[in-house]
This record gives structure tokens, sequence and C-alpha cells, in this order.
């Protein structure tokens, strides 16, 4: 399965994100809408929080520069 951090999935991705949503939503009694739009959300966060995670033990081995001051940086890479 390819799926990135910005939500961009390949078809066959989708594909099987769809069927399961689709068991998961006849099992829950839910709509599949919404269902595809909750594992897509979880997705997007367990990406993310690899990322954050990937980014921390890089900086630990000192193969990540400092990053520069802002938000974003601070949130990344804050355990």
């Amino acid at each position: 399965m390819v799926w990135d951090i910005h939500g961009g999935s390949t078809p066959e991705t989708r594909a099987l994100m769809h069927r399961l949503g689709g068991f998961v939503a006849i099992v829950e009694g839910d709509n599949l809408a919404q269902v595809y739009a909750r594992l897509s959300e979880q997705v997007a966060v367990m990406l993310a929080h690899g990322a954050g995670h990937a980014l921390r033990q890089r900086r630990k081995t000192g193969t990540l520069p400092t990053p520069a001051s802002g938000v974003a940086a601070g949130l990344i890479l804050e355990p």
C-alpha cells in the first residue's frame, strides 16, 4: 500500500481502503463515507507520527541538522 502524509495514494490503495471501509461500515452499522474518512484520517495521523519519530531519531544520531526556529519545526521534533 502506498499512502503519503498529504493523503495521496495509489488507485490500488484507495480501492483496498474502500473495500476495508465497506466491511467496517457493515460491522459497525455506519455510513461508508464516514468510515472511509475516519480510516483516512487515522492513516494520516499514523504517517505524521511516524515521520516525526523518524526526524527525532535522525536528530538524536546527528544525521539531521538543527532546524531553523519555528512553530512547525518545534511541533514535529517535540517528543
